[in-house]
């Protein structure tokens, strides 16, 4: 649902109407997404893995006594899955215009590309060969930042970080 037009950004008095029916759109996207975070949760249940969900799972109950139960799991998968998806096509817009505005990289890496891998799929047994492509990654990273400043946080409760006091339920914002 993003990038659709949206009348009431717009007209924002006929956000009660739903003309478009964007909110029905969202509410079912919403449903079959849980349904898939529930199947997959689910899964990590029975077979047990060796992953970042299966580690949630043990979890749920830690020394403090926090319980984080399923719908936690399953907003911190959906967090870390856009925040995969977001740093990744940031990068990737990041380096292809990087390579446009010097085309003598872009010439090098080309090469070594058809030298390597040739007319096939890059597989992930390819990358320690890839060594200009690893420059060229590393280099769009240290000139484009993805995510400078992580999402803004409250803090639960008063606390002093290196003598600077921040009051409980103040905004945080971390700069990375």
């Amino acid at each position: 649902m993003v990038g659709v037009f949206n009348l009431v950004d717009f007209v924002p008095f006929l956000g009660a109407f739903d003309l478009q029916g964007l909110k029905a759109r969202t509410r079912i996207l919403g449903e079959k997404l849980d349904k898939a975070l529930k199947t997959i949760i689910n899964d990590h249940q029975q077979q047990k893995q060796d992953d970042f969900i299966s580690t949630m799972l043990t979890e749920q109950i830690n020394p403090n006594g926090d319980i984080m139960d399923r719908n936690c799991i399953k907003a911190i998968t959906v967090d870390m899955i856009v925040a995969s998806l977001d740093t990744s096509t940031a990068l990737l817009e990041w380096a292809l215009l990087a390579l446009i505005k010097h085309p003598r990289v872009m010439s090098k890496l080309q090469k070594e590309l058809e030298r390597i891998i040739r007319m096939r799929m890059v597989e992930e047994n390819d990358l320690p060969k890839l060594e200009y492509l690893d420059t060229v990654v590393k280099e769009t990273l240290r000139l484009y930042l993805v995510a400078p400043m992580l999402i803004p946080r409250e803090s639960m409760e008063d606390i002093v970080i290196d003598g600077c006091y921040i009051p409980k339920r103040s905004r945080v914002i971390v700069n990375v």
